[in-house]
């Protein structure tokens, strides 16, 4: 008798927390929605684009343990949105591949995108990378990369294309100490070329052993590659000229692996087939392990961002 009224109360305990949990749960993402941030609050955020049409970017907190929480949906004007980037000015940039236009997006310190202009850019815009004023983003269908100047309120002028060598597919574009590294995925491998006043230069292949390589994301002297041929993450380490060497897939089992994002000691990969992300720990020797499943409310995720406003 003792034992099935203890085993009540232990119920009822645990139905109420679950009530409190929930209840808390709606009332942060009610507070995203609706409260005015007017100063920083150092909450970092991961940004989900979402290709599926009228899904948008699925904003999530990140959690001192990796994980993400409060994930809610905004950017919901973007159009079918492939990649996700920001700048160094709180802009958020979603290229709609399909329609050949860039969406920026201002973000609020809630982790919010809630007012995008979208512009047209020609040809075929896929990933966008910034540094010191300009913004370069590759071009899929034409093989090429181009160049644009940033003005001061995140709109672009004066494109143009500034390297149509050493690139087949190109994907995604990262910059890491004035190189500028290129997915491609015609040929499987990277470009690396030196970065001079908006002007790609010096380019050359760099790595090897890739599978429909999609995105690269560096952490310390190591430059991780997300494969989407066979659903792994190489692991390069980074030489002294930037040079890509000792290529070897560190984790796999992953579902249409299409990007990868690094914050603190955790890797982040996209996975497109089941609308998901998985949250791997870095080890100390550069290698991912524990890789489990984070966040929710993803549809047919393409990029992954982190941020912090």
């Amino acid at each position: 008798m003792i034992f099935s009224l203890s085993k009540k109360i232990l119920a009822y305990s645990t139905l109420l927390s679950i009530f409190s949990m929930s209840a808390y749960s709606v009332d942060v993402n009610t507070l995203r929605e609706t409260q005015t941030f007017t100063v920083s609050q150092n909450i970092t955020y991961a940004f989900i684009s979402n290709y599926n049409s009228g899904s948008g970017v699925t904003s999530c907190v990140v959690n001192s343990d990796g994980t993400f929480g409060s994930c809610i949906q905004t950017a919901n004007s973007a159009n079918n949105p492939y990649t996700i980037d920001f700048d160094n000015n709180n802009n958020a940039y979603l290229s709609n591949y399909n329609s050949s236009t860039i969406s920026i997006c201002p973000v609020t310190y809630n982790g919010m995108l809630p007012l995008c202009n979208q512009f047209g850019i020609s040809p075929n815009p896929m990933g966008i990378a910034f540094t010191k004023g300009y913004a370069f983003f590759t071009n899929y269908a034409n093989n090429s990369v181009s160049s644009c100047a940033q003005n001061m309120d995140g709109t672009l002028r004066g494109c143009r294309s500034v390297l149509n060598l050493f690139l087949s597919n190109p994907w995604r574009i990262t910059i890491r100490n004035k190189l500028a590294y290129i997915t491609n995925l015609g040929n499987n491998n990277v470009t690396v070329c030196s970065i001079n006043n908006g002007v790609l230069s010096n380019c050359a292949y760099t790595g090897a052993g890739f599978n429909n390589p999609r995105r690269i994301a560096f952490n310390k002297n190591n430059a991780y590659i997300v494969n989407m041929g066979n659903n792994s993450v190489s692991n390069c380490s980074v030489a002294s000229d930037g040079s890509l060497a000792n290529c070897a897939i560190t984790a796999y089992g992953f579902n249409s692996a299409s990007d990868i994002a690094i914050f603190n000691n955790f890797a982040y990969i996209v996975n497109s087939s089941d609308n998901s992300v998985s949250k791997c720990n870095i080890l100390s020797d550069g290698s991912l392990d524990n890789c489990d499943l984070t966040g929710y409310g993803f549809s047919y995720p393409m990029s992954i961002a982190i941020y912090t406003p």
